[in-house]
C-alpha cells in the first residue's frame, strides 16, 4: 500500500475541518443587525413578565468597545457581540434610573 494512503484520511479531516469553517464564517459574516434585533426582540417577549410584552417595544442603539449592538426592550438591555451572542443582560430592576 502507498505511503501516501496514511496520510489521506487526515488530509480529508482537515479539509473538511477548513469547508466547515468557511461556511461557518459566512453565516456570521452575513449577521444583519435586523436579525440579532428580532431575534432579542423575540426573546425578550418569550421570557417578560408584562403579558401586554411586543416586540415592538425594542430598538437598539449602537455599542462600545466588543458590544456591536445594544437591544433595549421596556427598560431591559441586551448588549450583543459581533457574532450575535449576548455579553451582558440588564434586567430592569438593574438599570440605572434616567436622568
Amino acid at each position: 500500500m502507498p505511503r501516501w494512503w496514511i496520510f489521506a484520511p487526515i488530509a480529508a479531516f482537515f479539509g473538511l475541518i477548513g469547508v466547515m469553517a468557511l461556511l461557518y464564517g459566512k453565516d456570521i459574516a452575513e449577521l444583519s443587525e435586523t436579525e440579532v434585533i428580532t431575534h432579542y426582540a423575540e426573546r425578550y417577549v418569550v421570557e417578560s413578565d408584562n403579558p401586554n410584552a411586543r416586540m415592538t417595544d425594542c430598538h437598539a442603539v449602537p455599542g462600545a468597545d466588543n458590544v456591536w449592538i445594544i437591544v433595549r426592550c421596556a427598560g431591559h438591555e441586551y448588549a450583543v457581540n459581533r457574532f450575535g451572542g449576548l455579553i451582558e443582560y440588564t434586567p430592569l430592576s438593574q438599570l440605572p434610573p434616567s436622568t
